[in-house]
């Protein structure tokens, strides 16, 4: 079985939220660039954040091995 540290885990929770936000600043660029409101997709999308921490504030790819 294999062993994951913290360290590993807190690095892939970083990794998937600033992909998560990419995705959503992408989303909200495009319907801007087609004229449409973000208020007419029906919902307020969320940006993913860790309480005391900075995460997917970086440009794409910015996110490192973890140590």
């Amino acid at each position: 079985m294999e062993i994951i540290s913290i360290r590993d885990l807190q690095y892939e929770l970083a990794r998937v939220c600033k992909a998560h936000n990419d995705i959503l600043r992408t989303y909200e660029a495009k319907l801007r660039q087609f004229g449409i409101p973000i208020e007419e997709i029906g919902f307020k999308p969320l940006e993913s954040t860790v309480a005391g921490q900075q995460l997917g504030r970086g440009v794409a790819g910015l996110v490192t091995s973890p140590p």
